[in-house]
């Protein structure tokens, strides 16, 4: 079908559980679930910029090359 050239929104509803998708409080993650060693922690620190955890190494590196073409670019 061709398109028109036209857009626009659509009433649309959604339904979510009582509980949100939420999990029971005895599934609730804990502190060590995202922050500690691998393979146990979820986040992968390393592919995030840091160092490591930052609750271990501090803050985000700031990789020069890259912040200073997007400086260049206007940061694009």
């Amino acid at each position: 079908m061709p398109y028109s050239g036209r857009y626009g929104f659509t009433e649309t509803e959604m339904f979510w559980p009582i509980t949100h998708m939420v999990a029971p409080k005895e599934n609730a993650l804990q502190c060590v679930d995202c922050h500690g060693d691998a393979p146990r922690a979820r986040m992968d620190w390393h592919a995030l910029g840091y160092d490591g955890d930052p609750m271990y190494h501090g803050g985000r590196r700031l990789n020069v090359e890259n912040a200073a073409a997007a400086a260049v670019s206007g940061g694009k």
